[in-house]
């Protein structure tokens, strides 16, 4: 098993962050889905700091035991 682990930063006033996982059984549907992570999430960038930014990574959970 893969999981995505998505990074959201955000800073307004307050700086914030959250963690997401997405579960997938192959790590090359995991990379699939980061590529679309990255096209559809650009960084907001104003006064030349980044105000809002999506990260995400794949990490192997466990291994699939073939029977």
């Amino acid at each position: 098993m893969w999981a995505l682990v998505i990074f959201t930063f955000a800073t307004s006033s307050v700086a914030s962050a959250t963690v997401t996982t997405l579960e997938f059984n192959t790590q090359q549907l995991c990379l699939m889905a980061v590529r679309e992570l990255k096209n559809l999430t650009d960084p907001v960038v104003t006064q030349g700091v980044a105000r809002y930014k999506v990260l995400g990574t794949c990490v192997q959970t466990s291994e699939v035991v073939k029977k």
